[in-house]
């Protein structure tokens, strides 16, 4: 009889658990887009929010939960004249988080709603304690991947897109921005591409990123060149492939936005 064991394989691992958050949005609230190298997760418990997640904006009502990806960029407002109760939670993971979460909105049972309320406490009890020594961290970081890989397994994102002539442009904007993420294009020929004017698709940023357009296509093309860097690209080499005239210029550039120089930037990641 063969024996009955099997090795188990750690696909990720939660390393660090942050910004546990319980609270009520008044009716109106608009927080300005982000994106940053860690996972966050946004419960709704009550009430209706408005999610812009790069180019997808969602609507999510109590049960509804999204995942944001490191680097994703990410916004919220409350919808419907509603003061919505949400929670947030935000982690770093070593190894492959499952991609599935990142693909729109997840509707939790009843059964999954407890479940998940039980390791935000777990998680904010964690936090706030400043475990030195226990298992408080391991159980709530534990509980938290075993819920991420249910979820995968029991659920399907239920997408909640917005139907508006708006937010599709807007995601048509941003769809633009990313498939041309090493062309350094101008506002105006991303307008241009995209058959709008410039004053249009700043409206459209103002209504649903929280930040401008010029400021987004920055950002995004920063987190692509320091991901090239953190892998050990040389400076010349991501000047070409990122369209700048020169490295001397690529640098000029990072270090306005970055407060050093890529060779700086690299010495410090290592």
């Amino acid at each position: 009889m063969a024996e009955r064991i099997r090795k188990v394989k750690r696909i990720f691992e939660i390393e660090q658990i942050m910004f546990p958050f319980d609270r009520k949005f008044e009716s109106g609230y608009s927080f300005s887009g982000e994106s940053h190298d860690f996972w966050e997760i946004l419960f709704v418990k009550d009430g209706k929010l408005e999610v812009t997640e790069d180019e997808n904006v969602y609507w999510l009502s109590g049960g509804d939960i999204v995942f944001h990806a490191p680097g994703e960029f990410h916004r919220l407002k409350s919808s419907g004249n509603t003061q919505p109760k949400a929670i947030n939670l935000s982690f770093v993971a070593r190894g492959n988080v499952p991609l599935e979460l990142t693909k729109g909105v997840f509707a939790l049972d009843l059964v999954e709603q407890k479940e998940f309320a039980q390791i935000f406490q777990l998680a904010n009890d964690f936090v706030a304690n400043g475990e030195v020594e226990g298992f408080e961290g391991q159980e709530a970081a534990d509980s938290l991947g075993a819920f991420l890989l249910r979820v995968c397994r029991n659920n399907e994102s239920k997408q909640q897109l917005s139907s508006s002539n708006r937010a599709e442009a807007y995601g048509k904007i941003v769809e633009t921005m990313h498939r041309e993420i090493y062309s350094n294009l101008s506002l105006a020929e991303i307008a241009e591409e995209n058959f709008m004017s410039v004053s249009y698709v700043k409206v459209l940023f103002e209504r649903y990123a929280g930040v401008s357009p010029k400021s987004y296509y920055i950002n995004l093309r920063l987190n692509e060149i320091v991901r090239m860097l953190s892998e050990g690209m040389a400076v010349r080499e991501i000047s070409e492939k990122m369209n700048f005239s020169s490295p001397n210029y690529f640098s000029a550039f990072f270090k306005a936005h970055m407060k050093m120089t890529p060779i700086q930037f690299r010495n410090l990641s290592k």
